[in-house]
């Protein structure tokens, strides 16, 4: 590779000969004593070079699939003379034989050093967008809202008929009374209605 690569160049590249071509042997090349990653998964953060040796070590015996680049970007800053940011988005599919597709996208911000050798990589943190997070939110609080409201509908609501379950009914006829509001309720039966389920079945009598 060439020493003058931009930052940019050096990212795709590493991309590319990790995810696309397996390339586990350039650890040693392009990974800095000082490297850390910060990965999408929550068990996937490596503090320094060993945990990072032996949590890559780790995947290139256990996973032998690759993965096809279909879409990325990329964006540098230039921290100092020495050093760059690079953030950007890949797309990928696992390329497999057999079994389910896998698709994957994911951001990432790699923190790169440049030495007389070359770029090496001092620090990868990737992350993966809530696909429920609105464009006008900070965070996912509408779909909090939604899912609020919907527990708390079937805390109180019987899942079949609608309507409410005995806890609730009796709490609100409690507070009903208590404020001095008057009311009626219905009560039906059906006779036998046991022999329905036991002669279909359940879901018949339901």
């Amino acid at each position: 590779m060439e020493k003058n690569i931009s930052a940019d160049d050096f990212c795709r590249f590493i991309w590319k000969s990790y995810l696309e071509d397996r390339r586990y042997d350039l650890v040693s090349e392009f990974v800095s004593d000082k490297i850390s990653v910060i990965g999408t998964g929550a068990h996937e953060v490596e503090r320094n070079l060993q945990e990072f040796i032996d949590k890559f070590t780790e995947e290139s015996h256990e996973w032998t699939g690759h993965f096809v680049i279909r879409e990325q970007w990329y964006q540098t800053t230039e921290l100092s003379r020495t050093h760059s940011l690079v953030m950007g988005e890949l797309v990928a599919r696992e390329d497999a034989d057999e079994g389910i597709l896998y698709d994957m996208c994911f951001r990432f911000t790699v923190v790169l050093e440049q030495s007389e050798n070359g770029w090496k990589i001092v620090h990868i943190h990737q992350s993966v967008a809530d696909p429920n997070q609105a464009s006008d939110e900070f965070f996912p609080h509408h779909m909090v809202e939604q899912t609020h409201t919907q527990i708390v509908y079937n805390l109180r609501h019987d899942s079949l008929t609608g309507l409410l379950n005995r806890l609730y009914f009796r709490e609100t006829c409690e507070r009903f009374l208590a404020e001095g509001n008057r009311g009626a309720f219905l009560i039906m039966d059906i006779d036998w209605f046991k022999k329905i389920n036991e002669q279909y079945g359940n879901p018949v009598g339901d």
